[in-house]
């Protein structure tokens, strides 16, 4: 049987770093780990940024939808074109 793990998910967590006494091997491997989380912050700055972007062209494409009509509505109305 499994214990079930507690706490944050392996991926929320900082990994841990050996060797445990200061070295440049040590400094390098935190400096990677550093630069991960930098690059993570960037990209969630990033995707704040575009999301108003996003709605924005979901709102425009509602509105054209909106103008252009449905297709039968549409074909209903050359039909009475047509007809005439």
């Amino acid at each position: 049987r499994k214990k079930r793990a507690r706490g944050p998910s392996a991926a929320s967590k900082v990994p841990k770093v050996f060797p445990t006494t200061k070295c440049k091997l040590r400094m390098m491997k935190l400096e990677r780990i550093k630069d991960y989380l930098l690059m993570e912050a960037e990209f969630i700055r990033n995707q704040d940024i575009l999301k108003p972007k996003i709605e924005r062209e979901q709102k425009e494409r509602s509105m054209v939808d909106e103008i252009r009509g449905l297709p039968l509505s549409v074909a209903t109305l050359e039909e009475m074109i047509d007809d005439n």
